[in-house]
């Protein structure tokens, strides 16, 4: 099963009217910022079957938040003893916290690639300024991915140490960030 929080905003219109670009009478609209936490279950049949599990509209990612998307699902029967393998979530707090309440260590935990690579981006975005940059950025991105392909946590390990020493100088920032989480 996969989780995440999806930030969204929620507009609904209010009592002034104002005037459109084509000078049409429109309520003016009001927006308030929410996330979508979503449960995505995934079937190892060899299916390929996903479906969204369950899913709430929420103020915050605060593990309190979490804990009633997943007490929920636990009451619906998504538990380790009726096959529940793994748990891939983002890095947050809250909802690693809300997991570790519900389920325990009874869960295998795994943290989302896709997230971490994005967070390892994020990290270094003033490295990679510029069109001339984009290639270099593309290749770090590449280099970083083969590390989660390895086979065995020696081989990621040895890939890691690689990546580190090509990409220190250039990269500085997403290569510290990822050495430091990359659990």
């Amino acid at each position: 099963m996969q989780f995440d929080g999806i930030w969204v905003t929620i507009q609904k219109p209010t009592d002034t009217i104002k005037l459109d670009k084509r000078q049409r009478r429109r309520h003016q609209r009001s927006g308030k910022r929410v996330v979508v936490l979503v449960a995505l279950g995934f079937w190892n049949d060899g299916s390929g079957r996903r479906e969204v599990l369950d899913w709430q509209i929420a103020s915050s990612e605060e593990h309190t938040e979490w804990e009633t998307l997943l007490h929920r699902l636990w009451q619906r029967g998504v538990q380790p003893e009726k096959g529940l393998q793994m748990v891939v979530r983002d890095g947050s707090g809250g909802l690693g916290e809300a997991i570790a309440l519900v389920y325990g260590s009874q869960v295998i935990e795994q943290r989302c690639l896709f997230h971490k690579l994005c967070n390892v981006t994020d990290n270094c975005r003033s490295e990679f300024q510029g069109e001339q940059k984009r290639e270099e950025k593309q290749q770090f991105l590449e280099q970083a991915r083969t590390i989660y392909q390895a086979e065995s946590a020696e081989e990621a390990k040895r890939r890691l140490a690689a990546w580190a020493d090509t990409w220190r100088e250039r990269a500085s920032k997403g290569v510290a960030y990822h050495l430091n989480f990359s659990g």
